[in-house]
């Protein structure tokens, strides 16, 4: 899976309602490369972001799954210490599908909305010395 780095992120355009802040999460527009699948199944399926919020992810993928499946993500971003070798790092959601959607796009893949309860991250190998 290609890396990326998550501190490109950038807050998305503020729309009409989005004033209230305590109904729902500031979503930050993004098209990052994901892994999805159902808790403790082997099987990943390839998805790419649309937004990402503090509470949640929407993505596109190639399985739909339905409506409260617990699931799980991984992203795999660059880790850039100050002086010290750069590696690659994974970070693994877990959440469960809060809505789904067959858009009528160019992307036909389907939509998945998905909560992100808990985030942990796995340390990959070394990619750049310094």
């Amino acid at each position: 899976m290609p890396a990326i780095c998550m501190s490109n992120l950038r807050p998305g355009k503020k729309t009409e309602g989005s004033e209230n802040k305590a109904r729902r999460a500031e979503r930050f527009p993004t098209r990052l490369p994901i892994h999805y699948r159902k808790r403790d199944q082997p099987d990943w399926y390839e998805a790419k972001t649309e937004n990402i919020s503090r509470t949640g992810v929407l993505f596109r993928g190639e399985h739909l799954l339905e409506v409260d499946t617990p699931v799980e993500m991984r992203v795999q971003t660059i880790w850039l210490p100050t002086l010290e070798p750069a590696g690659a790092v994974d970070f693994i959601w877990r959440g469960s599908v809060v809505r789904t959607a067959l858009l009528t796009t160019k992307d036909t893949r389907p939509a998945l909305a998905s909560t992100i309860s808990h985030c942990r991250l796995v340390p990959g190998k070394t990619v750049l010395a310094v």
